[in-house]
């Protein structure tokens, strides 16, 4: 095999399987980090309640705690095939969608995109917006976040063997909160709010949020995490 440098070309083939591997790795799963603190932080602006959607699910953990912060039901999408089985053994607390197509319409207050859109293709995008536009009821929120201005370059590595060069944890595209809002305004959202935080802040622990908001008041570090809230019309 012969080494040659170039950038990553992401198919949904080639990003089902590097999280078949990734994916195993459950204890860096963004949700298992942060969940209990992303729940506190909606509802500071809604109630967990009515029919949710977690699209981007990987193994279900966030689904089964929007489903015991409240909700009525909870459903769960994730493309890579690894993930899906896992979010069918979370029971009956949560209902596996089997494809983006079968999304219903019109059915969800909630949506939330969860450390997700950062990993998918910017072409297919508004495809996904979309889908998810469609899904919700008039009047229902959709709940994003992503990093906050990420420097993909930093966070790259190298395939010793053919040269393919790729973020570690497969970002794609970074975002900050007016690209952000502007993705969203362009399908069709209401922005309500698009704002930093950093999630570690939310955590039940005294010990973690004395520490982050030590780094933050002496070290003058910026928050790293981006939330965006719009609604449906």
């Amino acid at each position: 095999m012969s080494f040659c440098r170039h950038a990553a070309d992401w198919t949904q083939e080639k990003i089902s399987r590097f999280w078949d591997h990734e994916g195993q790795k459950t204890d860096n799963y963004f949700c298992r980090q942060v969940g209990d603190g992303i729940i506190k932080l909606a509802k500071q602006y809604f109630p967990i309640s009515g029919n949710i959607l977690d699209y981007g699910a990987g193994d279900g953990y966030f689904a089964t705690l929007l489903s015991k912060a409240g909700a009525n039901s909870v459903h769960a999408y994730d493309p890579c095939s690894h993930l899906v089985s896992r979010i069918e053994n979370q029971g009956d607390t949560v209902t596996l969608v089997p494809e983006l197509g079968t999304l219903p319409n019109e059915h969800y207050n909630y949506v939330f995109l969860i450390a997700v859109i950062e990993h998918i293709p910017p072409e297919d995008l508004s495809q996904v917006i979309q889908s998810l536009y469609r899904s919700m009821v008039r009047g229902g929120k959709l709940f994003v976040v992503t990093l906050d201005q990420e420097d993909l370059e930093k966070s790259k590595v190298v395939c010793p063997d053919c040269g393919c060069v790729f973020h570690y944890v497969q970002h794609i595209t970074s975002w900050d909160r007016w690209s952000l809002r502007r993705l969203m305004d362009s399908n069709g959202f209401i922005s309500l709010i698009s704002d930093t935080t950093d999630l570690h802040l939310y955590s039940r622990s005294f010990i973690v949020r004395l520490s982050y908001w030590c780094r933050f008041i002496l070290m003058n570090e910026k928050y790293g995490h981006l939330f965006w809230i719009g609604e449906k019309p």
